[in-house]
């Protein structure tokens, strides 16, 4: 099983798990990592080690964060390698497929969430009004 690190500016890391258990149940192999400001790189750094390891199961692990190019996705980019894969644009979703899809190759199921993720995201009105469902 692949586990899954969320990383995120502020509280919307531990946030998003929280949403994600809710919804499903306990989740497994699932960690936040917060970053605030004023936070040391190096601690940083190191609680992004600690819940990598806390959730490697030895299938590999994704690091799912907020956004690329911020803090998060650019700390997380140092643990990059053949077990571990970064994604950025964390959502709701993207958690939910990933609770289903933990058992494929590390690869498949980070390409498979990310094109998830952008399917998922809609102008809601322009969707309705194209189906004549519009109010």
């Amino acid at each position: 099983m692949i586990g899954v690190v969320v990383c995120a500016h502020g509280p919307l890391a531990a946030a998003m798990v929280d949403s994600v258990q809710m919804i499903v149940g306990e989740f497994p192999a699932l960690a936040a990592v917060g970053i605030h400001a004023g936070d040391a790189m190096e601690a940083i750094l190191e609680r992004l080690r600690e819940a990598i390891a806390h959730v490697d199961q030895g299938s590999g692990v994704l690091v799912l964060c907020d956004m690329f190019g911020g803090t998060p996705s650019n700390l997380s980019l140092s643990f990059l390698s053949d077990d571990i894969e970064v994604i950025t644009g964390v959502s709701l979703p993207m958690l939910l497929k990933l609770y289903t899809h933990r058992d494929q190759p590390l690869s498949e199921v980070a390409q498979s969430v990310a094109e998830y993720a952008r399917q998922n995201t809609l102008v809601a009105g322009q969707l309705l009004r194209s189906k004549g469902k519009a109010p």
